[in-house]
């Protein structure tokens, strides 16, 4: 556990910093690390992670060769995550995923979170948009829980195995059978 949530409790969490929820977030594996350099997807070479503060994460990897082969060569560490298009900031997101699991009550989510945003100076959350995010995560959830590995009607069964009633001599059906 990160240091920095073991004395934080449900309702006080919200007051903590946005790098450090990146580190939480980082140190989850949930998202990337600076140290992880990615290849390149267009010419195959090493990148680093360069600062770049119009970025969510404050940096982005850049193609170490991006020009000798003349292309932008950056990579964004949010491409192809959760976090994508999310246009709200990583703690306003990391708070309504607590909240979202420990099942608390929107109307209560909304009044915290909108304290907590007050408190940074930040304009305040609407309602659709808490609502909004709450049904994505319950789409994420079923999906997720969903066992979508296992084939229906158990393993090693297929629709041939299920039709016993033919018969293999003539192709047509044995009704004694059936």
């Amino acid at each position: 556990m990160h240091p920095s949530l073991e004395k934080v409790n449900l309702f006080d969490i919200g007051s903590l910093k946005e790098e450090t929820v990146k580190d939480i977030l980082t140190e989850a594996r949930v998202l990337a690390d600076r140290i992880s350099t990615p290849i390149c997807p267009i010419c195959g070479r090493e990148t680093s992670a360069n600062k770049d503060s119009s970025r969510k994460l404050g940096w982005v990897w850049i193609c170490k060769n991006k020009y000798r082969f003349g292309h932008s060569g950056k990579i964004n560490p949010l491409s192809n995550t959760f976090f994508e298009n999310i246009k709200i900031h990583l703690l306003d997101v990391f708070l309504l995923i607590i909240y979202f699991f420990s099942e608390i009550q929107v109307s209560l989510v909304l009044e915290h979170l909108n304290l907590f945003r007050k408190r940074r100076g930040q304009p305040q959350m609407s309602w659709p948009t808490i609502v909004e995010f709450y049904s994505r995560r319950r789409e994420l959830t079923e999906i997720v829980a969903s066992p979508h590995d296992k084939l229906l009607g158990g393993p090693a069964l297929s629709d041939d195995a299920e039709v016993l009633f033919v018969d293999d001599v003539d192709g047509d059906p044995n009704w004694e059978d059936f």
